[in-house]
């Protein structure tokens, strides 16, 4: 059987630190205060209604009982022009997911 022949020679790393530039800092919200919950599913609701007011909107998220996280085309190139509704009804289940769980 032969043997494989790579070449790495040409092959380039990046050495580079991937920690250097961290992400931007991330909104921290009390778990176990409802009214900031409340105020975040507002902007939510709000910046979705943003959204449709340019033309930015999605069938399947209209339907009853719809869900965004089990959408199968939520990562496809397909919905690139809606990405941005996508990410905010992530965020608009997780956070009435985190209201649910605090009520409990």
């Amino acid at each position: 059987m032969p043997r494989p022949n790579w070449h790495t020679e040409q092959l380039t790393i990046d050495e580079s630190d991937p920690f250097a530039n961290p992400p931007r800092p991330v909104e921290r919200i009390d778990l176990t205060d409802p009214v900031m919950l409340r105020a975040k599913l507002t902007a939510l609701l709000t910046l979705e209604g943003k959204l449709e007011d340019r033309g930015i909107t999605c069938a399947l998220k209209a339907r009853p009982n719809a869900c965004c996280s089990a959408c199968p085309l939520r990562d496809t190139a397909r919905v690139q022009r809606i990405r941005a509704l996508c990410r905010v009804g992530l965020e608009q289940e997780q956070t009435l997911m985190t209201m649910l769980v605090a009520d409990a």
